[in-house]
């Protein structure tokens, strides 16, 4: 079960905390909660939970249940994650969670197919493929680096998992 520390997510006037709750960015006299390290962090005897490990713990395939489990309100997300110096760790952390969603889903199309055929396999395909998403016109230069990105993320992981049952050297 993953850990979500207690903490005031408004300040004085009662504003959505942003960045002050990040040990990295914090410059008010409100205790920072969270670091942006991979790992959660102790300094001077105070612990600061890592907002990277409770994300990818907690986030299925959307952030929904990130922004209501930690900060109570989608709203409160949506002005997290438009804080531009939290926005490199944002995307960072959301193509690691689409490889790892990526991944999850195609050890489980293998598991279909060996098992039951084609049954389940259209479902998670759609799942894969993003097939809720609106998809017009020619995708950008950064959307193609990005997938690029993802899917070497993706084709490593599988090579591993290929390595360690012994069916690559």
């Amino acid at each position: 079960m993953t850990y979500i520390p207690e903490f005031d997510r408004k300040d004085s006037i009662q504003r959505p905390r942003t960045l002050s709750l990040f040990l990295e960015t914090n410059q008010s006299s409100l205790g920072a909660v969270f670091t942006l390290k991979d790992q959660d962090h102790e300094l001077n005897g105070n612990k600061y939970y890592s907002l990277r490990k409770i994300y990818m713990e907690i986030a299925d395939v959307t952030e929904y249940e990130v922004a209501m489990a930690v900060f109570g309100s989608w709203n409160h997300w949506k002005k997290i994650i438009a804080s531009p110096p939290l926005i490199p760790y944002i995307q960072q952390w959301r193509e690691e969670l689409e490889i790892k969603n990526a991944s999850r889903i195609i050890k489980g199309m293998i598991e279909t197919a060996e098992t039951e055929g084609s049954k389940g396999l259209t479902a998670a395909k759609y799942v894969l493929e993003k097939g809720w998403e609106k998809k017009a016109g020619r995708p950008s230069k950064k959307e193609i680096e990005r997938t690029r990105r993802v899917h070497a993320g993706i084709k490593e992981e599988i090579e591993d998992d290929a390595r360690n049952i012994g069916l690559l050297n």
